[in-house]
């Protein structure tokens, strides 16, 4: 496809996406919670830290790439020259700076690690490989798997060029805590055990088993006091999930849900988006809070993202596309 046709494309398709989501009459389960904007193409939304954009992905001929949404505008390119993404795609602290990673081969020069600057869209081919990238706390350095190294491991790789240091070996999708020097990883790619590790001056200290095997996904409070996560455990010979919480420090762990996914905590950890299953069949987008209730807001909605401040909740809609569930009463 033509580059001309291409651009033309794109833009027809979300004029036509936004026209659709204006016209949708489909309602969440309670009326407490309203539908507002949606697109119909992109996936896993991510707020910016001042909640004015959300970064979102796709990876269809025609749309692949990272996109940004300032509502109620027409969703852009972060840029049009980036490498295929692995969906680690995060925000710095600041909302400066957005970093990924490409899943292409380390002989192939676009793998690794990529920085995109928000205001004049520059990017930086920051390292040569790596994945599972996230943000340190403070925002000065970034945390990633490295695995083309003599010790694959959680590493933690300054902005300002220094070398890359070992965190924790065998490491996997660090997480660190906003705000803070705490970061959460998992003991292995899938099932592992969830560990809180705490850095002074940009040197791990000390490191704290959170919880037991089976973790499965993890999420901060958007504050960075309280870390969610999703254990797996057997059950009468069944399988289910889990949904726990602790406190920055590694104590207090709480049980608030079973049969859920994907949490998404708002900013003071209190209220938790996530989806819910029950025998095995998909009952929607529910919100939990640390008091032990539970409410289903809406039908539909995955991969939720909490808006940092306000009471609306981005998602994936069935099909492809990012809906807006807002607060309304």
């Amino acid at each position: 496809m033509k580059a001309g046709s291409q651009i033309r494309f794109i833009t027809g398709f979300i004029i036509c996406s936004l026209l659709i989501g204006c016209c949708d009459e489909d309602k969440p389960s309670r009326s407490q919670w309203e539908w507002g904007a949606r697109i119909q193409f992109g996936r896993q939304p991510r707020w910016s830290p001042d909640g004015r954009t959300i970064l979102f992905g796709d990876d269809r001929p025609g749309l692949a790439g990272l996109w940004l949404w300032d509502m109620p505008n027409v969703p852009h390119l972060l840029t049009d020259s980036l490498p295929p993404h692995n969906w680690d795609y995060g925000w710095s602290p600041d909302g400066m700076q957005i970093a990924f990673s490409s899943p292409a081969l380390e002989a192939d020069t676009t793998g690794g690690i990529w920085l995109v600057d928000v205001s004049d869209r520059t990017r930086r081919h920051f390292y040569p490989h790596g994945s599972e990238v996230g943000w340190f706390g403070d925002g000065t350095a970034l945390m990633a798997r490295l695995d083309s190294v003599a010790q694959p491991g959680v590493y933690l790789l300054p902005l300002d060029g220094s070398l890359p240091s070992l965190a924790a070996a065998e490491g996997f999708r660090p997480s660190c805590a906003p705000g803070s020097s705490t970061v959460a990883y998992a003991s292995r790619a899938w099932n592992g055990v969830l560990t809180l590790l705490k850095f002074t001056n940009g040197i791990p200290q000390t490191s704290i088993a959170a919880s037991d095997s089976g973790v499965v996904e993890w999420a901060w409070a958007l504050g960075g006091g309280r870390l969610f996560f999703v254990q797996s455990r057997l059950k009468t010979q069944q399988l289910e999930t889990i949904l726990l919480s602790v406190d920055v420090d590694g104590m207090n762990r709480d049980s608030l849900a079973v049969g859920v996914g994907s949490p998404a905590p708002d900013r003071a950890g209190w209220r938790i988006a996530a989806t819910k299953w029950v025998n095995a069949r998909w009952e929607g987008l529910w919100l939990f809070d640390c008091n032990g209730s539970a409410e289903r807001i809406a039908d539909y909605g995955l991969n939720p993202a909490f808006h940092p401040t306000a009471d609306r909740i981005a998602v994936n809609i069935p099909g492809g596309g990012i809906a807006i569930l807002e607060k309304v009463r």
